[in-house]
């Protein structure tokens, strides 16, 4: 426990809950319509660091991004707004409605806003009833003189005018007022700013969806599968696999204030966390119930900086600082060769399916190629200053094993790299380098490596 809680507790912790944040509310910079520039990405990533960094419990954090109006200076949560709003002068034809349902209440409604389903529980009024939320929202530049990061989310002028707040459904042409995805009644004046109404539903401790989306994506991070697959459709026609855990957890999540720590440490303290990814013939096809550790993927960013740990050789990401890692990188804009073909996501939709996990050839092929030759063998690399060292073979080989998987070699592992040593220094005066060289190549293509298991 006290392992646990000191992980928590670090930087890096920060570091990578920032990035997850980042995903789900997709900060990006687009070049059609953002005007905001990389500085509005990297501020809105300070502004969700801030969060992480004090675990702000996550109804406070949704209420502020729901409602958040003003300039991106002063308050850069805009972002939100603008990467799914951008110029359109209608907020329901923007990514806006679809995103907030789907990300703060795990509810896919995307689909509605153009037809019925048969099979579906939202209709097309329903999505233009949730959409009559943003109606009163304008993104604006008002004051050109303050630069391409100063807009502002602000109110249509309804004190002087009195128009009643909502949209009007292309398909029926019926007006559609604000009302939550339950179909209650919401009373709203035309001087109010409806987004705080919406704030107040979907915040409210009786509405299970909220606290149960944030419990789904903690738990399926932790362990690589949801309580609900997909991890943002929640519905009653698609339930959990333990109907008992999740009222449990919800309840727990909802009692703590919504506390994401809390809840991670709960995980991460319990049995099921804990077992073994090994299997047996009866569980060995189980990746439901969690009747063993299903193991994962690094995601790209971490499989990046666990290299770069590994071989102390940094890639340089433009208009960054050197040595920044890749969880740090706010904008999905940067250049990267390795994190494109580990499939870092783009971020342009609440999706949890963008960021991918299964294996492919190109990361295979990129994993034995010169690019992690190269890192290996630079001068100024890690294994460089370990070999001008004088400690033995052996105790070399435990301090590269120790750094790239967190143990000590196997008997049979030690007694295996050591011939294949003698071998190669019988063959070459560098057989020395060479062959602890081809050990940290062998061991950042082991699964024990590219894999959390």
């Amino acid at each position: 426990a006290k392992l646990i809680d000191a992980v928590l507790e670090r930087p890096e912790f920060v570091d990578f809950w920032t990035m997850q944040l980042n995903d789900l509310l997709m900060n990006r910079k687009e070049s059609d319509h953002d005007v905001r520039g990389a500085k509005g990405v990297r501020n809105f990533n300070d502004w969700i660091r801030q969060q992480v960094a004090i675990n702000r419990p996550w109804d406070e954090m949704t209420r502020e991004l729901l409602t958040v109006t003003g300039n991106t200076h002063e308050h850069p949560a805009i972002g939100y707004y603008i990467v799914n709003v951008g110029e359109q002068r209608e907020s329901h034809k923007s990514t806006v409605v679809a995103s907030a349902a789907q990300t703060f209440l795990g509810a896919r409604i995307g689909c509605a806003q153009c037809h019925n389903h048969p099979l579906e529980k939202y209709t097309q009024d329903d999505y233009y009833h949730f959409a009559g939320y943003f109606s009163r929202i304008r993104l604006d530049r008002k004051d050109p003189k303050m630069g391409p990061t100063n807009l502002t989310v602000s109110l249509s002028d309804a004190k002087q005018n009195k128009s009643p707040v909502g949209v009007t459904q292309p398909r029926t042409g019926k007006f559609m007022a604000p009302q939550p995805l339950d179909r209650m009644v919401a009373k709203i004046e035309p001087d109010q700013d409806p987004r705080k109404a919406l704030a107040d539903w979907i915040t409210d401790p009786k509405n299970e969806y909220f606290a149960g989306a944030m419990v789904n994506r903690i738990w399926a991070h932790y362990f690589n599968v949801g309580l609900v697959e997909p991890v943002d459709d929640l519905r009653e026609s698609n339930p959990p696999t333990n109907p008992e855990l999740w009222k449990a957890l919800v309840k727990e999540f909802v009692a703590k204030k919504y506390d994401r720590k809390h809840l991670m440490r709960l995980i991460l303290n319990s049995r099921a966390y804990q077992l073994s990814a090994s299997t047996k013939p009866t569980n060995e096809k189980d990746q439901r119930f969690y009747s063993h550790y299903n193991a994962r993927r690094l995601p790209a960013e971490v499989i990046h900086d666990a290299i770069y740990t590994v071989t102390g050789v940094a890639d340089q990401f433009d208009g960054y600082p050197s040595g920044l890692r890749a969880v740090q990188i706010p904008d999905t804009n940067v250049k990267s060769r390795f994190l494109a073909v580990f499939s870092r996501p783009e971020r342009i939709t609440a999706c949890a399916c963008e960021r991918a996990s299964e294996v492919t050839l190109p990361h295979t092929l990129h994993l034995i190629g010169d690019n992690i030759t190269q890192k290996i063998r630079a001068g100024d690399g890690r294994l460089a200053q370990m070999l001008k060292t004088k400690k033995t073979d052996s105790d070399l080989m435990d301090e590269v094993m120790l750094i790239a998987l967190s143990r000590l070699p196997k008997d049979v592992e030690r007694k295996s790299f050591l011939t294949h040593l003698e071998k190669k220094q019988r063959e070459s005066t560098t057989g020395r380098a060479e062959a602890f060289e081809d050990l940290m190549w062998a061991l950042l293509n082991t699964k024990e490596f590219v894999f959390n298991h």
